[in-house]
């Protein structure tokens, strides 16, 4: 903690502009660390979010500006990428501290941003700082050649008149070609870094140096001797010397224009990598807006599918519907053929009250018939008229209870008409009832023939199974209305038969009371 402090206090001697540019660098110099797996689904987007949110700091460090959708829609993809990076299997610490630094970096921007339009409160200079020093921390965790050259670059800020804390101060340029140069100083200097062209070179040439140097020591302790004591051989091997001294001169400089050419081709190089670079950036880029134009019409065609299966599915219920539909059509057409037998058997029983009721009226003529030979017998026989009075008496109780029955068989017959009206008007309330589902049923086709041609419009794939489906439609219409039709032609049969069966019962009705009527005991005085 006391380093953290003192951190603290040495960031605070910079303006925030330098402290910016002192962040971005930092997390410049570690973003090629970041990687994730190459199959995960999120590598450009996470790439392109690190490098955004460097881009965006060092916009900020320059005294550009920098619109707050931008700096959301960055921090939104840096948190994406630090949270991968320390998600990874096996875990990469590299990684997650090279995405950690470029996610404080960008948070320093955004504090720096909200307190240069007036919506930072007391702690967002506390903010920022702590912002920077986490950069800095997490690079250093990620490289450690990260803490001399952060050094290094704190040392020519604090030399350079840029400002005060905690005021912006002068912009500055954080890149490589700006007044800070490189971002790692000593990859610049070729002091014998395997990987640059003139490391061996410079080896060489430092070694032939030394020789030179060496020489010259020489030669100028033998010119240091009194010439009078100087042999000829002291004179031949300075002159020797001489020869070496200025064929290694020539010799070093020829190196000198061999490296200055070798330079200039790693110049040329270096440019063409940046250029090569700079293509495939682009190509990549270009690939990523293909990758997620090809993405978005892939949700496109995944929604249409989608619509398309739920129309599938709203087809087939209603397909399911109609069948049910049918079903209970076919069940109603079960309860009307029970009552239709039902009606029958209560005809049936109506036949055998009829029968009766012409057995009892034949009785009945069977009576009067004996009767009247009674009345003859009882004028031919005046003298047992009193005996013949009491038999007579008796038999017209007889009749009288005949009577009373024929009333109640009477009575019996208009409940059984007015229940065969009830049912016919039952008969015909059904029949109401199966139109109103026949029209309800047309409807229901006028509305699925409607959204099949809407499906149609939208989706040229189902013309075929609507086309089955119309067939199948058309079908079960076709038996319904068969079957509607059977239904209703047994039905009007029925109905016939009832009518003609109750207009026969009024007929015989109207018969029996015309002959009871007529017919009239004679009084015994005749």
């Amino acid at each position: 903690m006391p380093v953290a402090t003192e951190s603290a206090h040495e960031l605070k001697e910079l303006p925030l502009n330098a402290q910016l540019a002192l962040a971005a660098r930092c997390a410049r110099r570690v973003v090629n660390l970041f990687r994730l797996e190459p199959n995960h689904p999120e590598l450009a987007t996470c790439l392109k979010a690190v490098g955004a949110a460097i881009r965006i700091t060092e916009l900020l460090a320059g005294g550009n500006e920098v619109e707050p959708a931008e700096l959301a829609h960055a921090e939104e993809g840096t948190v994406r990428a630090v949270v991968a990076a320390s998600e990874m299997q096996p875990p990469n610490e590299r990684a997650a501290y090279a995405a950690n630094s470029a996610y404080a970096a960008l948070c320093a921007a955004k504090a720096a941003l909200e307190s240069q339009h007036g919506q930072a409160d007391g702690d967002a200079i506390d903010r920022f700082v702590e912002a920077v020093q986490i950069a800095r921390d997490s690079a250093a965790s990620a490289d450690d050649r990260i803490e001399r050259a952060v050094r290094l670059d704190r040392e020519m800020l604090s030399r350079m008149f840029l400002g005060s804390f905690p005021d912006f101060g002068e912009p500055l340029d954080a890149s490589e070609t700006g007044m800070l140069g490189p971002l790692f100083q000593d990859l610049s200097r070729g002091l014998g870094s395997p990987h640059q062209p003139g490391a061996a070179d410079g080896k060489d040439k430092s070694k032939t140096s030394g020789t030179s140097r060496t020489r010259l020591r020489k030669v100028s302790e033998i010119e240091a001797t009194p010439q009078a004591s100087a042999t000829p051989a002291q004179l031949a091997e300075i002159e020797t010397q001489r020869r070496q001294i200025e064929a290694e001169r020539l010799q070093v400089q020829t190196e000198r224009a061999r490296l200055a050419t070798d330079r200039t081709a790693f110049d040329e190089m270096k440019r063409q990598l940046e250029a090569a670079k700079a293509d495939s950036d682009r190509q990549r880029a270009q690939e990523q807006q293909q990758r997620e134009r090809i993405e978005a019409e892939r949700h496109v065609l995944n929604a249409k599918t989608g619509d398309l299966d739920e129309a599938r599915r709203s087809i087939e219920n209603e397909r399911q519907r109609a069948i049910e539909e049918s079903a209970r059509l076919a069940a109603d057409r079960a309860t009307l053929e029970g009552k239709v037998q039902a009606l029958r058997e209560s005809q049936l029983a109506a036949d055998e009250q009829r029968q009766r009721l012409a057995d009892d009226a034949a009785q009945l003529d069977l009576d009067r018939e004996q009767f009247r030979r009674t009345c003859e017998e009882f004028e031919q026989h005046r003298q047992a008229l009193d005996g013949r009075e009491l038999m007579i008496a008796a038999r017209r109780s007889s009749l009288d209870a005949r009577h009373s029955e024929l009333d109640t068989w009477q009575a019996g017959l208009n409940s059984r008409q007015a229940e065969i009206e009830s049912r016919r008007a039952e008969i015909d309330t059904r029949q109401a009832e199966i139109d109103s589902r026949r029209a309800g049923l047309d409807a229901r086709q006028i509305q699925l023939d409607l959204h099949e041609t809407s499906l149609a419009e939208q989706a040229a794939e189902l013309d075929a199974s609507r086309k089955h489906f119309d067939d199948e439609m058309q079908t079960a219409r076709v038996q319904l209305e068969a079957e509607w039709n059977e239904s209703r032609a047994a039905i009007d049969a029925e109905r016939n038969e009832v009518r003609a069966a109750f207009e026969s019962l009024q007929n015989e009705r109207r018969e029996f009371l015309e002959q009871r009527l007529a017919w009239k005991p004679e009084s015994p005085q005749s």
